[in-house]
């Protein structure tokens, strides 16, 4: 997962970037540059520990996701089960209100919230507190954001996370 600022004017873009991998792993910072035609495409150059890859994204064309129309609890609501940024699976449980509560395979028990994002678009803010051990980060809190997308394996959501320190993060990808 990676999180940072980035730039965009004119066709072309510059961003600083820190990448994750799993939970107590040191972050990378990196650096991408390149173009974009907006709702289109995005290409460029991602850099970081002596190494670059060159990258091109286009809308995923078998997914429905609308950033523009505002997110409703009814999209997150139910339980979802799928994998964690360092591979280990999980069972996330979203409630109609937006409570969620969840466990990893390992066994770290978790809970938190998922709201619809104020400015009206597509996308959930979501924040989480690791229960103690066996997680990665016990008893901390993680703040992120959530979409859901319908794909031809059905709706799958998508859930990104940060410490406020910005040294820790994980990510969620769930299917009902």
């Amino acid at each position: 997962m990676t999180v940072g600022s980035s730039d965009f004017s004119n066709g072309g873009f510059t961003a600083a970037l820190t990448a994750f991998s799993s939970p107590g792993d040191v972050p990378q910072q990196e650096t991408a540059s390149g173009t974009y035609a907006a709702q289109q495409s995005l290409s460029g150059t991602v850099s970081g520990g002596g190494l670059s890859e060159t990258f091109s994204l286009v809308p995923y064309s078998t997914a429905s996701y609308v950033y523009s129309t505002p997110a409703n609890l009814s999209q997150v609501a139910g339980t979802w089960s799928g994998s964690l940024l360092d591979g280990e699976t999980a069972t996330l449980a979203i409630s109609g209100s937006g409570s969620l509560s969840g466990a990893s395979s390992s066994g770290c028990g978790f809970m938190g919230t998922a709201v619809p994002r104020p400015s009206g678009k597509n996308v959930f803010n979501v924040s989480l507190t690791f229960g103690a051990g066996p997680c990665a980060l016990p008893g901390q809190t993680v703040a992120g954001i959530a979409l859901v997308q319908q794909t031809t394996a059905g709706p799958e959501l998508l859930v990104g996370l940060i410490d406020s320190s910005q040294t820790a993060a994980t990510a969620f990808f769930g299917f009902q």
